[in-house]
């Protein structure tokens, strides 16, 4: 946490003083990027990305969670309601959020590699403040770039009973394998699998589900995580206030990626759903998305109204946004992969300072088309061992890519070649295809059916040919 900041009059370099660790780690893990802005606005960014947090949120209209604090940080923030990982998975997510690069480019899409050696000694957001002169600071789990010590509640904390009963919770109404979708699209939940109470149950690999009353106790812990969380939250939040920082201070909440519960009779990450890739987004900056007063005047209707953005974003978008806040913008990629790759210093992602400033002003502003994730798999058929949710990249066979517009979801899983780190659109495996207008839990896949025949087609080319789905 920014303790407060002291500038070095011959270097014109702010430093942090006395940085405060107070981050225990949960289930969910925690990790704050802390970043101290010298530019003339005089503003910190300050950078929370919880792990694993898909929008159970308060703020996000989700009745099971208890979220006061992240809902506090939301009535000063923009919301953006369509916000998607790149791959949901940790490290890849990472990486891409912090080098503005997508999977492709990086060509890692597994824990195994470290970005630099295999895909590229590129600036990340962290070095391309401080090399404009900034101080930069991080806590907890970011790159990913060894082990992590995992700090797990005790039982009676997660339980959380004051706040989440277990009588409030049950099992998602579409616990079941949706029809006519392929296996490749399957999660077998294989980290879930390997922990010790859930090993118990002896469930067979990969179909077997979960048994209700079990899956309702995975939900409410996951809940409870949630509501811990936001009580660090809250800490922070509080802190910022008693130093008098959080009217000079940018933040921004997200996570690395969504999580299933018990959705397609999945669990965790692993796969190219609206659950497993969807985040929270929040955006708090000081006299635009709130007054540093806090009082708003007549005018100020639009801006109370239109705190929510619709259009689909994506995490690679962070970057350059917070790049353009704190006036040290970076140049767009080249549309090519093989240029983009021998760039140090680049975004595959779009700022999202004209969306923040178009829906507070009540305004429209051209944006992409849509949101593209991916996620690999090594065959056809998922698999325990060797774990088809985290193959490594000699293993990959098949890239399933997805795009996210604001009503449809469209996903295309297609030969790949882990050598050449390359998809072969020639062949294409299978497809999903979900309207969000009547179908926002994506149980209907009309991939296969006529009247979608046209949109379908669209959505393909888009993903074949739109990397940045403009």
């Amino acid at each position: 946490m920014l303790r407060n900041t002291t500038t070095d009059d011959d270097t014109n370099v702010t430093r942090n003083t006395n940085i405060k660790q107070k981050m225990p780690l949960t289930a969910i893990l925690f990790l704050i990027t802390s970043l101290s802005i010298t530019s003339a606005s005089n503003l910190n960014v300050l950078l929370v990305i919880v792990d694993d947090l898909r929008p159970a949120l308060g703020c996000y209209n989700d009745p099971k969670a208890f979220t006061p604090n992240m809902d506090r940080l939301a009535e000063r923030s923009v919301l953006f309601d369509k916000a998607y990982a790149q791959q949901a998975l940790c490290a890849p997510s990472r990486n891409s959020l912090l080098t503005s690069r997508r999977p492709d480019t990086l060509g890692l899409y597994d824990f195994y590699s470290y970005w630099r050696k295999v895909a590229g000694n590129f600036t990340t957001l962290p070095q391309h403040f401080k090399s404009n002169g900034y101080t930069t600071a991080s806590l907890g789990k970011v790159f990913h770039p060894g082990a992590v010590i995992l700090i797990y509640a005790q039982p009676d904390l997660l339980s959380q009973e004051k706040y989440h009963p277990l009588t409030k919770f049950s099992v998602p109404k579409n616990y079941e394998w949706p029809l006519n979708v392929s296996s490749v699209a399957y999660n077998p939940w294989t980290d879930l699998r390997r922990r010790s109470d859930v090993e118990k149950l002896g469930l067979e690999c990969p179909w077997e589900k979960i048994p209700q009353d079990y899956g309702r106790r995975i939900i409410q812990s996951y809940y409870a995580a949630v509501t811990y969380v936001d009580d660090l939250v809250g800490d922070l939040l509080n802190e910022l206030e008693r130093l008098h920082l959080m009217n000079h201070t940018v933040v921004i909440l997200t996570s690395d990626h969504g999580w299933s519960l018990g959705e397609h009779a999945e669990w965790a990450k692993y796969s190219n759903y609206e659950v497993a890739l969807r985040v929270p987004l929040l955006i708090s900056i000081p006299n635009i998305t709130f007054r540093v007063n806090d009082k708003f005047e007549s005018s100020d209707y639009c801006r109370l109204q239109s705190m929510i953005v619709q259009e689909p974003v994506e995490l690679l978008d962070i970057f350059p946004t917070v790049a353009e806040l704190a006036n040290v913008k970076i140049s767009t990629c080249p549309n090519e992969i093989s240029h983009s790759r021998i760039s140090d210093l680049c975004t595959e992602g779009s700022s999202l300072v004209p969306l923040i400033k178009a829906a507070l002003t009540c305004k429209s502003v051209p944006w992409k088309i849509g949101a593209i994730s991916q996620y690999p798999r090594p065959g056809l058929q998922p698999s325990c061992k060797p774990s088809s949710d985290e193959p490594r990249l000699r293993e990959i066979r098949i890239m399933g890519y997805t795009l996210r517009t604001l009503r449809y979801r469209y996903t295309a899983w297609v030969g790949f070649s882990p050598i050449t780190k390359t998809p072969d659109w020639r062949e294409i495996f299978a497809e999903e295809m979900y309207d969000h207008k009547i179908d926002q839990e994506e149980n209907i896949n009309v991939a296969y059916s006529k009247r979608f025949e046209r949109e379908k087609s669209e959505l393909k080319q888009t993903l074949m040919t739109g990397r940045t789905a403009r």
